[in-house]
């Protein structure tokens, strides 16, 4: 994945870059995403600067498609994964052991499902910040852009 931003401050090793959205979702509005009282307002991310860009300059940054698919998995689809396993092993636990009559299986799979998803959400969460901290997830900026090239 790669954006283009301006950098807006250096501190050691690292680079806060104002990230320039895409004309296709700076335009849409429909979700509200990066807005301030309705005025657009584009992201600021911190990259790693091993190319020594100084503010003011526009770097091209770069974020490996497999961590951020990692990221994503991690943060979306493991807790999705959980509630369909937990309302799964839920139904099964009730009907096999009579836990429940009637529709009460269906409650206790909701309820199972629900507690397992908000449980791998946690750590999830706890393991994202601890990704998000890691050099390995944080973009970098790979190289300082031109005028025509922006």
């Amino acid at each position: 994945m790669e954006q283009f931003g301006e950098v807006i401050a250096v501190k050691e090793g690292t680079a806060l870059v104002r990230v320039r959205r895409h004309s296709a979702c700076r335009d849409c509005g429909r979700c509200g995403m990066g807005t301030a009282g309705g005025e657009p307002v584009d992201p600021e991310i911190e990259v790693r600067n091993p190319i020594g860009a100084v503010v003011g300059e526009v770097v091209k940054i770069s974020m490996d498609t497999r961590q951020l698919l990692a990221a994503s998995f991690l943060m979306y689809l493991l807790p999705v994964l959980g509630l369909i396993l937990g309302v799964a092993l839920g139904q099964w636990a009730a009907l096999e052991f009579d836990l429940a009559a009637g529709r009460g299986a269906d409650l206790t799979g909701l309820g199972l499902g629900l507690i397992l998803m908000a449980l791998i959400y946690v750590f999830a969460r706890r393991r994202g910040d601890r990704m998000a901290a890691s050099a390995r997830f944080k973009p970098v900026a790979v190289a300082v852009v031109e005028g025509k090239d922006r």
